[in-house]
């Protein structure tokens, strides 16, 4: 197991230092990913490529956040890890259901996709709310999202479920352009 590790942290490094330019492109969603591998010492190098100081004057992370990926609501990186029929539900939610009925609708949803109370399935719900964020702005919509969101904040149980649900909506805030 320890040689795979060592394997795969090999590749990651060779993919970074061979397609940097690439890897930013990708935006919120590499640094997104880096976090979950920040304890990875070998990974070091990444990370210190990241919060190096470009000639603006600005850390590199900060042009990997601000990429125009990251808003990209149909298109990309964002919505491999949504299926179709999640996206259909989650709209039909966000569209038609009042916010009296949400937490039956949102009960109903988190059983058939079988993401329990305090389970480690919990992690990707920072990917619905994610979704949510980039893909219903500020419209007539029948819940509000910060309604949704904040149920599914107080839902999760899990630490880094949590954590990751908080750090999506602060990526949205900091790259939010009205």
């Amino acid at each position: 197991m320890a040689g795979m590790r060592a394997r795969y942290e090999q590749l990651a490094l060779r993919i970074w230092s061979n397609r940097k330019k690439e890897c930013q492109e990708i935006g919120c969603e590499l640094i997104r990913v880096l976090q979950s591998v920040a304890r990875v010492g070998s990974l070091e190098g990444i990370f210190r490529d990241l919060a190096m100081t470009e000639a603006k004057g600005r850390p590199v992370f900060w042009n990997v956040l601000t990429s125009s990926n990251f808003k990209a609501g149909g298109s990309g990186y964002l919505l491999t890890s949504i299926s179709r029929k999640l996206e259909e539900k989650l709209a039909h939610i966000m569209m038609k259901v009042v916010p009296e009925c949400i937490s039956y609708c949102i009960t109903w949803l988190l059983e058939e996709f079988g993401i329990r109370e305090g389970a480690e399935e919990q992690l990707m719900l920072a990917d619905w709310v994610r979704y949510i964020v980039v893909n219903f702005q500020m419209t007539k919509l029948a819940t509000p999202r910060w309604y949704l969101i904040g149920w599914l904040l107080n839902y999760t149980k899990h630490q880094n479920a949590r954590a990751n649900i908080k750090l999506a909506l602060f990526f949205d805030w900091l790259t939010y352009k009205p």
